[in-house]
Protein backbone atom coordinates (compact mmCIF):
# COMPACT_ATOMS: atom_id res chain seq x y z
CA UNK A 1 0.00 0.00 0.00
CA UNK A 2 1.88 3.53 -1.00
CA UNK A 3 2.00 6.20 1.57
CA UNK A 4 -0.80 8.70 1.97
CA UNK A 5 0.34 12.55 3.15
CA UNK A 6 -2.05 11.71 6.30
CA UNK A 7 -0.16 8.94 7.18
CA UNK A 8 3.38 10.69 6.56
CA UNK A 9 1.86 13.35 8.96
CA UNK A 10 0.50 11.44 11.70
CA UNK A 11 3.70 8.92 11.62
CA UNK A 12 5.94 12.28 11.97
CA UNK A 13 3.59 13.24 14.33
CA UNK A 14 4.26 10.11 16.31
CA UNK A 15 8.12 10.31 16.17
CA UNK A 16 7.94 13.42 17.56
CA UNK A 17 6.19 12.06 20.70
CA UNK A 18 9.48 11.04 21.90
CA UNK A 19 10.29 14.51 23.31
CA UNK A 20 9.58 14.95 26.39
CA UNK A 21 7.19 17.53 28.31
CA UNK A 22 6.37 18.88 24.99
CA UNK A 23 2.29 17.88 23.51
CA UNK A 24 2.08 16.52 20.00
CA UNK A 25 -0.71 17.40 17.79
CA UNK A 26 -1.10 16.46 14.40
CA UNK A 27 -3.05 18.64 11.76
CA UNK A 28 -3.74 22.45 11.84
CA UNK A 29 -6.03 23.03 14.97
CA UNK A 30 -5.09 25.00 17.73
CA UNK A 31 -5.25 23.09 21.04
CA UNK A 32 -8.08 24.44 23.23
CA UNK A 33 -5.52 24.69 26.43
CA UNK A 34 -2.79 27.09 24.71
CA UNK A 35 -1.07 27.55 27.89
CA UNK A 36 0.34 24.48 28.22
CA UNK A 37 3.80 25.04 26.63
CA UNK A 38 5.17 23.88 24.48
CA UNK A 39 3.37 22.31 21.99
CA UNK A 40 4.41 21.22 18.44
CA UNK A 41 1.91 20.60 15.64
CA UNK A 42 2.53 18.78 12.57
CA UNK A 43 1.15 20.28 9.30
CA UNK A 44 0.85 19.04 5.73
CA UNK A 45 1.33 22.35 3.22
CA UNK A 46 1.17 21.33 -0.29
CA UNK A 47 2.35 18.52 -2.45
CA UNK A 48 3.95 17.93 -6.31
CA UNK A 49 3.57 14.95 -8.18
CA UNK A 50 5.70 13.94 -11.07
CA UNK A 51 4.87 10.96 -13.01
CA UNK A 52 7.80 8.26 -13.06
CA UNK A 53 5.86 5.32 -14.89
CA UNK A 54 1.97 4.36 -15.35
CA UNK A 55 1.15 3.54 -12.35
CA UNK A 56 3.56 5.39 -10.14
CA UNK A 57 4.77 8.88 -8.65
CA UNK A 58 7.11 10.78 -6.89
CA UNK A 59 5.88 12.82 -4.91
CA UNK A 60 7.25 16.14 -3.03
CA UNK A 61 5.77 16.85 0.25
CA UNK A 62 6.23 20.02 1.64
CA UNK A 63 5.41 19.59 5.70
CA UNK A 64 5.38 22.65 8.34
CA UNK A 65 6.52 21.42 12.29
CA UNK A 66 5.25 24.40 14.61
CA UNK A 67 6.93 24.70 17.87
CA UNK A 68 5.48 26.88 20.31
CA UNK A 69 7.53 27.96 23.20
CA UNK A 70 6.79 30.51 26.27
CA UNK A 71 9.51 31.97 28.00
CA UNK A 72 11.33 35.27 29.24
CA UNK A 73 14.48 36.84 27.82
CA UNK A 74 15.72 33.25 26.94
CA UNK A 75 13.31 32.40 24.62
CA UNK A 76 15.08 32.79 21.38
CA UNK A 77 17.49 30.21 23.07
CA UNK A 78 14.74 27.71 24.55
CA UNK A 79 13.35 27.73 20.97
CA UNK A 80 16.67 27.03 18.99
CA UNK A 81 17.08 24.20 21.45
CA UNK A 82 13.79 22.35 20.82
CA UNK A 83 13.79 22.67 17.22
CA UNK A 84 17.39 21.08 17.11
CA UNK A 85 15.66 18.32 18.37
CA UNK A 86 12.87 18.13 16.15
CA UNK A 87 16.03 18.53 13.42
CA UNK A 88 17.68 15.50 14.96
CA UNK A 89 14.43 13.37 14.86
CA UNK A 90 13.12 14.04 11.41
CA UNK A 91 16.66 14.22 10.05
CA UNK A 92 17.06 10.80 10.96
CA UNK A 93 14.34 9.88 9.26
CA UNK A 94 11.63 7.86 11.12
CA UNK A 95 9.90 6.27 7.82
CA UNK A 96 13.13 4.78 6.74
CA UNK A 97 12.39 1.87 3.74
CA UNK A 98 9.13 3.91 2.90
CA UNK A 99 9.98 7.39 1.95
CA UNK A 100 13.12 8.27 -0.40
CA UNK A 101 14.65 11.52 2.05
CA UNK A 102 13.71 14.26 4.39
CA UNK A 103 15.47 17.31 3.71
CA UNK A 104 15.27 20.58 6.38
CA UNK A 105 13.59 23.62 3.30
CA UNK A 106 13.61 26.61 6.01
CA UNK A 107 13.41 28.04 9.84
CA UNK A 108 11.32 30.53 10.30
CA UNK A 109 11.14 32.20 13.87
CA UNK A 110 8.61 34.76 15.27
CA UNK A 111 7.78 36.35 19.05
CA UNK A 112 5.14 38.08 20.58
CA UNK A 113 4.15 39.98 24.02
CA UNK A 114 1.27 39.91 25.40
CA UNK A 115 0.06 40.37 28.75
CA UNK A 116 3.75 40.65 30.30
CA UNK A 117 3.59 37.10 28.56
CA UNK A 118 6.14 36.20 25.93
CA UNK A 119 5.32 33.48 23.40
CA UNK A 120 7.05 32.30 20.39
CA UNK A 121 6.96 30.26 17.44
CA UNK A 122 9.33 28.29 15.37
CA UNK A 123 8.46 27.03 11.81
CA UNK A 124 10.52 24.58 10.28
CA UNK A 125 9.35 23.62 6.88
CA UNK A 126 10.69 20.06 5.54
CA UNK A 127 10.70 18.15 2.04
CA UNK A 128 9.42 15.11 2.19
CA UNK A 129 10.17 12.46 -1.32
CA UNK A 130 9.01 9.57 -1.74
CA UNK A 131 6.68 7.45 -4.21
CA UNK A 132 3.09 6.98 -4.49
CA UNK A 133 1.63 4.09 -6.73
CA UNK A 134 -1.78 3.85 -8.31
CA UNK A 135 -3.72 1.17 -7.02
CA UNK A 136 -6.56 -0.11 -9.00
CA UNK A 137 -8.46 -2.73 -8.20
CA UNK A 138 -8.85 -5.05 -10.96
CA UNK A 139 -12.58 -5.92 -12.23
CA UNK A 140 -13.55 -9.22 -13.64
CA UNK A 141 -13.80 -9.30 -17.47
CA UNK A 142 -16.88 -12.07 -18.22
CA UNK A 143 -16.77 -13.98 -22.16
CA UNK A 144 -17.39 -12.26 -25.03
CA UNK A 145 -18.71 -13.67 -28.40
CA UNK A 146 -20.17 -12.49 -31.28
CA UNK A 147 -20.41 -13.08 -35.08
CA UNK A 148 -18.04 -11.02 -37.64
CA UNK A 149 -19.85 -10.92 -41.17
CA UNK A 150 -17.89 -9.33 -44.16
CA UNK A 151 -18.86 -10.24 -47.99
CA UNK A 152 -17.14 -13.09 -48.44
CA UNK A 153 -16.08 -14.37 -44.86
CA UNK A 154 -18.16 -15.56 -41.92
CA UNK A 155 -16.76 -15.72 -38.59
CA UNK A 156 -17.81 -16.92 -35.16
CA UNK A 157 -15.32 -15.97 -32.09
CA UNK A 158 -15.73 -16.32 -28.22
CA UNK A 159 -12.67 -15.00 -26.25
CA UNK A 160 -12.61 -15.47 -22.41
CA UNK A 161 -10.88 -13.35 -20.10
CA UNK A 162 -9.10 -13.02 -17.12
CA UNK A 163 -9.81 -16.07 -16.03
Amino acid sequence: MSLTRKVIRNRIAEALRSLQGVEIYSGRFQPTDSTKLPFIRVCTLNEEAELVYDDSFRRSLTLSVLIYQGGDENLDDDLDDLSEKVEQILLANPLKNEIQQINLKSMRLDATSAANRELGCTELTFEILYDWYLTIVPTKLCAVSGQIDVPGLSMEFEEKLNE
